[in-house]
């Protein structure tokens, strides 16, 4: 379903209580998962986003995704887990093994067949007990119990018995190396061994199983006798025709819809093949272990004389990283934050945590004599794997692309009921061109133009209450620009963002800016400071360095005062304003409509 580019219809973030909804439909599809497993794959703090994606053929699934990873599909009504989710909990789903070249198949685009699985010589089919038409299934092979594949149960388990090996067996969904798999961090399955019934048969009974299918004339591979090959043919043909109906209806989309779709195709070309990532070695340290050790290290090596209180994040950055043999990811252990972890060492007497500015934290002393540090051998620290480039180039920088920023209108309360009529959802985002057609379509399929007057439309019932106030009385008609100018305002406001090789995001609310102002510090010396950058997909270091670089001034990068928790802010010294400005217009591409300040910068 996944290995032909797909479109984003929408994309946003979900609630509380729709977060606690989820995670009951979670439990109950899947008994199996415990309360706190169901927290971990929907959390209530950490970013939670749901996408509606519309498939190459024309079908809508609904994606939820976790940290920017796809955990969770919607398909009918019904659950499904990715293969990520699937890496967490391997036992989750009914499991069929398949010989591990048989996956280059499936990325292909085939159905899993029951002379490619793998089973029992004993018991055959039957050791699936008694499994149901249609329900969650999972594919591993016989190298790697770790799920690779996931879809539907192709028949009951009873009917692939009396079968005699013969027909499908699962309906694939989505499989490892797919354009969803692409959505996420891209990384590769887990090496989990092979699969128990293999690994206590041994490798010999898997190489008779396959010399069993071989001659009753049966590719290892999943695919079947002639027959079986002229009905793939037939159902071929009829994918490519649905295909050139679908490449039809796009054609016909809006502006918007085309640039998600070419978009989506960039990144489809610019990808990564899935087996490169393989060679990367899995870490052998647990996170937990490695923010402990870096903590230690840092109080012995460059955070010994440090002058407190400091920051909490600039701690974390300065020093404990810098003082990590491996990169450091406080999202991947079990504290999450950086604030829990230095709670737990607050806890074991190690330093002082006080939030001596509203929703920022910073350590104010530090006990140098504890028996955990004062006892600490300090190592050598040797990271090969992040060689400094002398200079960054605008081709090598960490930040993104802008290829295009477009305000969106979302259907709201307002005027859900027009767009009803229309089987448009609420919530539904479209750019204003779109609002104007569905609007032109609505009045044409009420025949509510004015026939003596064009330029009028009769308000109906439903316009009237959608579109009017008390201030407006009983007001019978509104020409064609003044209906569609009072949707819009009540609409709420909403804007797409496409970067460069990614998929488009669909955000609530209005585009945000780029900020620049100036302070006057101790001294009467000037600073630049710079707000928003990460809305646009730039890395606020990464830019630091970069006006660093370019105006020969002390920079740094910190938490923003009065803002939420995490708002970054970067400082250059000097009022460089006009510089900045260039480099987000010409560098970063960053529309001059969306920077405010720019008339701060300095007349000469």
């Amino acid at each position: 379903m996944f290995l032909k580019p797909f479109r984003v219809k929408s994309n946003s973030q979900i609630k509380g209580s729709d977060r606690k909804k989820l995670r009951s439909q979670l439990a109950a599809a899947f008994p199996v998962l415990t309360a706190e497993a169901c927290a971990e794959l929907i959390p209530t703090k950490d970013e939670v986003s749901v996408s509606r994606l519309v498939t190459h053929g024309g079908a809508t699934v609904v994606c939820y995704l976790s940290a920017r990873e796809p955990v969770l599909l919607e398909l009918d009504g019904r659950l499904l887990p990715t293969v990520y989710t699937l890496w967490r909990h391997p036992d989750l789903l009914p499991t069929f093994t398949t010989f591990a070249p048989v996956l280059t198949k499936l990325r292909g685009g085939a159905d899993l067949m029951l002379p490619g699985v793998i089973v029992d010589r004993e018991l055959g089919l039957r050791a699936f007990g008694r499994l149901q038409k249609g329900v969650p299934v999972a594919v591993n092979t016989d190298a790697n119990r770790a799920p690779a594949a996931v879809g539907w149960a192709a028949r009951s388990s009873e009917d692939m018995y009396m079968a005699a090996g013969r027909g499908k067996a699962v309906l694939l969904v989505h499989v490892l190396g797919d354009l969803l798999w692409e959505l996420g961090s891209r990384r590769p399955a887990p090496e989990l061994g092979p699969p128990p019934a293999l690994a206590a048969a041994g490798d010999a009974e898997a190489a008779e199983v396959a010399e069993g299918d071989a001659e009753d004339g049966e590719d290892v591979d999943g695919s079947e006798g002639e027959p079986e090959d002229e009905g793939q043919q037939e159902q071929a043909d009829r994918d490519g025709e649905v295909a050139g109906e679908a490449g039809e209806r796009t054609d016909a989309d809006s502006e918007t819809a085309r640039l998600i779709a070419e978009a989506l195709r960039l990144e489809d070309s610019d990808a990564a093949p899935p087996a490169e990532p393989a060679p990367e070695p899995p870490k052998p340290v647990n996170m937990d272990e490695l923010l402990y050790d870096a903590f230690r290290q840092a109080w012995r090596t460059s955070a010994k004389r440090l002058e407190l209180p400091v920051l909490v994040s600039n701690f974390y950055a300065q020093h404990m990283q810098p003082n990590s043999p491996h990169p450091l990811d406080v999202k991947k252990s079990s504290y999450k934050k950086i604030s829990k972890f230095l709670e737990r060492m607050q806890k074991e007497g190690l330093v002082e945590v006080k939030e001596l500015a509203k929703g920022v934290q910073s350590i104010v002393s530090v006990a140098m004599e504890h028996p955990e540090i004062r006892s600490y051998k300090v190592r050598d620290i040797c990271r090969e794997e992040e060689p400094a480039p002398a200079e960054p180039e605008p081709a090598g920088h960490r930040s993104k692309t802008i290829e295009r920023i477009e305000e969106l209108y979302i259907v709201s309360g307002n005027v859900s009921a027009v767009f009803k009529e229309l089987k448009i959802a609420k919530g539904t985002p479209m750019s204003a061109q779109d609002v104007r057609k569905h609007l032109t379509q609505y009045v044409k399929t009420k025949q509510l133009q004015d026939e003596d007057n064009k330029s009028q439309v009769r308000l109906d019932p439903v316009l009237a209450s959608s579109l009017t106030g008390r201030a407006d009385g009983a007001l019978a008609a509104l020409r064609w620009d003044e209906l569609h100018q009072r949707c819009l305002q009540r609409m709420s406001p909403g804007h797409l963002v496409l970067f460069r090789g990614e998929p488009p995001l669909v955000k609530k609310g209005a585009v945000p800016s780029v900020e620049l102002n100036t302070a006057t510090r101790s001294g009467n010396k000037k600073i630049t400071m710079v707000l928003n950058l990460p809305a646009f997909g730039i890395d606020p270091a990464e830019f630091a360095h970069r006006c660093q670089v370019g105006v020969a001034a002390s920079t740094s990068v910190g938490e923003a005062p009065n803002r939420p928790p995490g708002t970054s802010q970067v400082m250059v010294q000097g009022n460089q304003i006009r510089f900045i400005g260039k480099l987000l217009q010409e560098d970063y591409k960053v529309p001059k409509k969306y920077i405010k300040g720019l008339e701060k910068a300095p007349k000469k």
